[in-house]
């Protein structure tokens, strides 16, 4: 299953950014550039400015359910189970 990537909204702390999970609604704080996981499992890939090309390029290859967010302005996170 494909999802359509569309922006959600989050704020941007330096270091971190703060969102919902797209898969079951959690409200979180993404603030590893790996590693950074929801409680239903879904893994969460920080990518800051200037780095809008590789969320793409790294959206793409993963498999599987997979969200595309930017929750703030050249903030890019790679969301998927």
């Amino acid at each position: 299953m494909r999802s359509t990537p569309e922006p959600r909204e989050g704020v941007a702390v330096t270091g971190r950014v703060e969102l919902d999970c797209p898969f079951c609604g959690a409200h979180l704080v993404v603030s590893q550039v790996q590693g950074d996981r929801c409680s239903c499992g879904a893994e969460f890939m920080r990518f800051g400015p200037g780095e809008r090309e590789t969320a793409w390029d790294f959206y793409r290859a993963v498999t599987g359910p997979r969200h595309l967010l930017e929750p703030a302005e050249d903030e890019y996170v790679v969301a998927h189970l």
